[in-house]
């Protein structure tokens, strides 16, 4: 009797455990469909489609280049939305910009 309720748990859960692997060009895929909305949603000033492109988490993070070469961010939902919230209220006309595509070397180079 125990060796058939070993049998019962263990094969269904063996099974439900196998989960295949992400595509990594799916997933890379994926990841830039989102940065190209909310750079999209940025200019355009459109807060609602903006929201939508975060997990709005204490882990949530963004960050920016900025045009001298440096780079900011921000850390936690909380102030994500806080120091962007202000940008939207104080300019809501359509910023300018538009996406430019940098192709980055594979990963497996740096090695």
């Amino acid at each position: 009797m125990k060796n058939i309720l070993f049998y019962l748990v263990i094969i269904p859960l063996s099974v439900a455990c196998q989960q295949k692997a992400p595509d990594p060009k799916q997933e890379e895929k994926g990841i830039r469909a989102c940065i190209e909305a909310e750079t999209n949603a940025w200019i355009q000033r459109d807060t609602v489609a903006w929201l939508d492109c975060y997990a709005q988490l204490p882990s949530s993070t963004q960050v920016w280049n900025n045009r001298d070469g440096t780079w900011d961010g921000n850390r936690g939902w909380d102030n994500i939305f806080k120091e962007n919230i202000k940008d939207f209220r104080s300019n809501n006309k359509e910023a300018y910009g538009q996406i430019r595509r940098i192709e980055l070397p594979d990963p497996d180079v740096w090695s």
